[in-house]
């Protein structure tokens, strides 16, 4: 059984991602890719504990974004602290 997606202000899945909301999912892998070559942990060998709770930030991310189901019930508990983003349907 999976965990219930929630919003953490903190912790945007879009900014996380460096994506805007309406990204395709193309957009998102190509992200997403770009994050983990970006934070790897064998590129900051003084902070391996930093990246690697960055990589998993990422995954969390993307395990969201990717998902078309995920990524509604995340927009909808996003929306409401999102001001700019438009009201979710359904």
């Amino acid at each position: 059984m999976r965990r219930q997606t929630s919003y953490d202000p903190a912790r945007d899945y879009y900014a996380l991602l460096g994506v805007e909301p309406g990204a395709d999912i193309e957009e998102i892998r190509r992200a997403y890719r770009q994050r983990v070559r970006e934070f790897h942990p064998d590129l900051h060998p003084d902070r391996v504990e930093w990246a690697t709770d960055q990589i998993q930030l990422v995954n969390e991310a993307y395990t969201v974004l990717r998902s078309a189901t995920r990524r509604k019930e995340y927009d909808r508990a996003r929306w409401p602290y999102a001001r700019s983003a438009p009201r979710p349907a359904g």
